[in-house]
């Protein structure tokens, strides 16, 4: 799905959804299943992209990824 140096994003082997594997612990840190799995892909990015960097949300371009992962996801 998508990839990141130390974080990988999956289909769940525990759900229906995606999950967030973390290469540095060697275990999945998250596991997101809302049962659409366009806004589960939006989640993991979006969530990979906080926990990489912070201070990102507090960035104006903040929505605008928002936009881009929806319009990518499409």
């Amino acid at each position: 799905m998508n990839e990141s140096k130390r974080f990988k994003i999956m289909n769940s082997k525990l759900s229906q959804g995606i999950m967030i594997y973390d290469k540095l612990l060697d275990k999945v840190s998250v596991d997101i299943a809302t049962g659409n799995k366009q806004i589960d892909e939006i989640i993991a990015k979006t969530t990979v992209q906080i926990i990489q960097n912070p201070d990102f949300i507090h960035n104006p371009d903040f929505f605008q990824y928002i936009k881009d992962v929806l319009y990518d996801s499409s």
